[in-house]
């Protein structure tokens, strides 16, 4: 089974998206906030480059087990053939299994906003 089956494998009696975990449901909520542990601090951590993928799939994978490691390749190996940062595709698409479309989006945001940060402030600096 693949790491979609997983994610969508409980629907809440109220319509509300929920995961299938060890025969409880999660609610979307409490997926959301996962997202935002994982992806606030490993945003901070990681600044492009392979390295990017192994703490990924250190994370993702070994410690938080969101998917096994056949489902990180596959991703990782999707995120080669599409143009663009294959990390920030990883994150996302993997934050998008783990919480839906607002998860995916909100790892994004957190992925990215260190570099906006020291990019913007760099702009800045070189403006004045």
């Amino acid at each position: 089974h693949t790491v979609r089956e997983d994610v969508w494998a409980c629907i809440h009696s109220e319509n509300e998206i929920v995961e299938a975990d060890d025969d409880e449901c999660t609610s979307l909520s409490s997926r959301l906030k996962d997202v935002f542990a994982t992806f606030w601090s490993l945003g901070f951590l990681a600044f492009g480059g392979p390295q990017d993928v192994a703490i990924l799939r250190d994370h993702l994978v070994i410690q938080r087990e969101w998917m096994d490691g056949e489902a990180f390749t596959e991703l990782f190996a999707i995120s080669q053939a599409i143009p663009g940062p294959a990390s920030t595709q990883l994150v996302v698409s993997a934050a998008l299994a783990r919480a839906g479309p607002a998860g995916g989006l909100l790892a994004l945001f957190l992925w990215t906003l260190p570099g906006q940060i020291i990019l913007t402030t760099c702009g800045i600096l070189i403006r004045e």
